[in-house]
């Protein structure tokens, strides 16, 4: 195990560089979140520099502790329920921030969505894939369903087309643990750049030496890797820090169902008379183990595992720190689609689930690990690749009146 993952690593290594901040003028900073009003410790609140979350004070004494440079001169601390405030950095010595308790209240609020709206109606086109890239949408389109002729291009918000470079045998699109987006075609994967005038495809490689290369990496902050190992046909999930430098490995965690390993003991129960044969394994893996899903999103610093197995979200830092284990319930839901959708301009996180094709997407208070409120993205049943990105639900649709076609469609989440 050990040998596979500094393989992985070592092949990183030498296909990526990385470019490493100086820690050589940079102290520590240290103090205490309390409450203006009583002096007594505040759990939770967030401690952000340069818009980067730096630390978050402790749970029972408000304690926190983080690195600056020596130009980072402010702080601003954060929390649900206190104003928001802003402190000079006071090196060497010990800081106390009190924060004020906030003298609102908040409402009862609903996401509803205004009318959906197709971004390229005037185009006909199958879109297979898209993702969102400098503030622009990033598409895979072909000219219909049947007409395999494909074109990677670039949308603007308006549905304009801004760019488009001819491909061949596209599949979908893939955004690497860096924030780099590559195409995957049939046989080769290429990263994507665009210049003033086009779309370039940039250093291509063999397609399954390079996804084989990313397999494991679930994330990468500041030097570390996020690592998942599955085994026993994912039964059992092991998630290591790695790190780039030194290759040194942590084990974060491991999630094993236990029930789902005493099943796999035992494959006698189903074997045929002629013994355990391919058919049985066939009839095994579809109907009889229960691969429970576990998720994990890596943001600004932070992991947090969505462990299905025990029905919870654990969250973590990139120095192996524990925060919490919060309980969850929506996993077990009906209609569930096994996915969490983070909106990276607004830091927020939702799910989804469908019922007979029309889905509905919650928002998910992910520190508490609770459901808020919901919307149904009207009239359109069966949509597909479903994204959020700047308070827009994102999704492909084909159109019963015209299947040749796959559109892409956009409906704003508005809070009423």
């Amino acid at each position: 195990m050990i040998t596979k993952l500094r393989i992985l690593i070592a092949f990183i290594g030498i296909c990526l560089s990385f470019t490493m901040s100086s820690l050589a003028q940079s102290s520590v900073i240290k103090g205490y979140v309390l409450n203006a009003a009583d002096s007594t410790p505040v759990s939770g609140a967030h401690l952000i520099v340069n818009g980067t979350i730096r630390a978050t004070s402790g749970l029972s004494d408000g304690f926190f502790s983080f690195t600056v440079k020596r130009n980072e001169k402010n702080i601003n601390i954060s929390h649900i329920s206190f104003a928001s405030k802003r402190v000079f950095i006071v090196k060497d010595s010990l800081l106390n921030v009190y924060l004020t308790p906030a003298t609102y209240e908040l409402g009862t609020f609903e996401i509803s969505s205004l009318p959906y709206r197709n971004i390229i109606a005037d185009k006909k086109l199958y879109v297979i894939d898209f993702d969102f890239y400098d503030n622009q949408l990033l598409a895979i389109s072909l000219n219909n369903r049947r007409l395999r002729e494909s074109q990677l291009i670039l949308i603007s918000e308006n549905g304009d087309t801004a760019k488009a470079t001819n491909i061949n045998n596209p599949e979908y699109l893939y955004k690497d643990c860096f924030g780099n987006h590559h195409l995957i075609e049939e046989k080769t994967a290429s990263q994507i750049f665009q210049d003033s005038l086009r779309l370039l495809l940039l250093y291509p490689n063999n397609k399954d030496i390079f996804l084989n290369s990313f397999a494991s990496i679930e994330g990468y902050y500041n030097g570390r890797f996020l690592l998942r190992i599955d085994r026993f046909d994912n039964q059992v999930i092991d998630f290591y820090l790695v790190d780039e430098n030194s290759q040194a490995i942590f084990k974060l965690t491991t999630i094993a169902d236990e029930a789902g390993l005493e099943r796999l003991s035992d494959k006698g129960r189903l074997q045929s008379m002629e013994g355990y044969s391919e058919h049985d394994a066939r009839f095994e893996e579809m109907c009889f183990y229960n691969k429970k899903p576990v998720l994990s999103i890596s943001e600004n610093g932070y992991i947090f595992i969505f462990n299905t197995v025990e029905n919870s979200i654990e969250k973590y830092d990139y120095h192996g720190n524990f925060y919490f284990q919060k309980e969850i319930d929506f996993a077990q839901r009906p209609g569930w689609e096994e996915t969490i959708l983070y909106d990276e301009k607004n830091g927020t996180y939702f799910t989804a689930f469908s019922k007979g094709g029309i889905t509905t997407i919650y928002e998910l208070y992910i520190d508490e690990g609770k459901l808020g409120k919901s919307m149904k993205i009207p009239n359109l049943q069966y949509v597909q690749k479903l994204k959020i990105n700047n308070g827009k639900a994102y999704f492909l649709y084909n159109d019963p009146s015209n299947y040749e076609y796959k559109q892409l469609f956009e409906t704003p989440l508005v809070f009423r």
